[in-house]
């Protein structure tokens, strides 16, 4: 589902063997992109309709993650760090994008589970 509230409001028993999950990417989709690429793979073709970005890799968080999945630190990578600076996996130019090393980008997420400790 495209919001964690979705998911929330349709979670469902345990006994039911379906269940809702939450999934970050949808997020972006129509949405304006300020930091990082618009999607997880971009395909540059010569078509008459091409949509250019795709949404190849997915992330899904269940019902009972939604509160240990933070949707700030979930992140579709353009650079990897180097010593001195980054290398660029793919540049955003004026009119499109350039790939210098990958058109499939990896996405980075963060699931902050609590400590042993706090478990009852």
């Amino acid at each position: 589902m495209m919001t964690k509230r979705l998911v929330q409001k349709n979670a469902l028993s345990q006994n039911d063997r379906s269940s809702r999950f939450y999934n970050p990417i949808w997020k972006r989709l129509g949405s304006d992109i300020l930091d990082g690429a618009p999607g997880t793979y971009y395909w540059r073709q010569q078509r008459e309709f091409n949509i250019f970005w795709n949404y190849v890799d997915q992330v899904l968080v269940g019902h009972d993650l939604l509160d240990y999945f933070p949707d700030s630190r979930f992140r579709i990578l353009t650079a990897i760090p180097g010593l001195n600076e980054p290398s660029f996996l793919i540049r955003e130019t004026k009119a499109h994008w350039k790939i210098e090393v990958s058109d499939h980008l990896p996405i980075l997420f963060d699931v902050d589970l609590p400590s042993e400790a706090d478990h009852d």
